[in-house]
């Protein structure tokens, strides 16, 4: 999970509707989101889909979108989910 976590942080610094990706002290407060979120669903271990859930609620804000926008950083982030594939 931490290689797929690690290229959607990449991708997020090289996406072009954004002009800040996320930072590392982000991914880190996104696996800690994952990790609870996979800890409320009653499990001992982070799947994609934990971090797939959590991910607009806790990136979407920390991304600066080029034209300042809200609704651009969201679907960036989407974007992002949609483009890279889990790979396990």
């Amino acid at each position: 999970m931490i290689s797929y976590l690690h290229r959607l942080l990449a991708d997020s610094r090289k996406n072009e509707q954004l002009s800040l990706g996320v930072s590392p002290r982000g991914g880190q407060q996104w696996l800690a989101a994952a990790r609870a979120w996979a800890f409320l669903s009653e499990r001992d271990h982070v799947l994609p889909d934990d971090i797939q859930a959590v991910a607009v609620p806790v990136i979407a804000h920390r991304c600066v979108a080029r034209n300042q926008s809200k609704e651009t950083s969201v679907s960036a982030v989407a974007g992002m989910l949609e483009s890279i594939p889990v790979v396990v």
